[in-house]
């Protein structure tokens, strides 16, 4: 569970419901309870999807909001970045991050990079 402020809850709750309605209508097995499911078929069973699925759905979720690929690995350190800055480096540790690496994303030079406007 990952606490967030009542300020976010504005936005974050209308796209947590969104999210699970999305997910209920894809859902056969309703004691599935992992977060990504796979789509159709295949989401009756209990188990997780592969490292490649998820490698396909960030690729193209982050190709259509930001114009850019990414990959996962970019995308969880931006995240360790994130929690590290908001609330510390210990938090990292937490999540499974090392110490060291907490120190890391903690106290590490910065550089923002704003991803670039569509114009279409």
């Amino acid at each position: 569970m990952l606490p967030f402020s009542s300020a976010a809850s504005q936005w974050l709750k209308p796209l947590l419901e969104r999210f699970e309605a999305q997910r209920l209508q894809q859902l056969k097995n309703l004691n599935n309870q992992f977060l990504i499911i796979a789509p159709n078929h295949k989401s009756r069973h209990l188990k997780p999807v592969s490292t490649r699925f998820i490698y396909n759905v960030v690729k193209k979720v982050c190709l259509r909001t930001i114009n850019a690929q990414c990959n996962i690995k970019t995308l969880r350190i931006t995240a360790a970045v994130m929690f590290a800055d908001r609330a510390g480096g210990g938090i990292l540790e937490w999540m499974g991050w090392g110490e060291q690496q907490a120190f890391f994303y903690s106290w590490g030079d910065r550089e923002v990079i704003n991803p670039m406007q569509s114009y279409s």
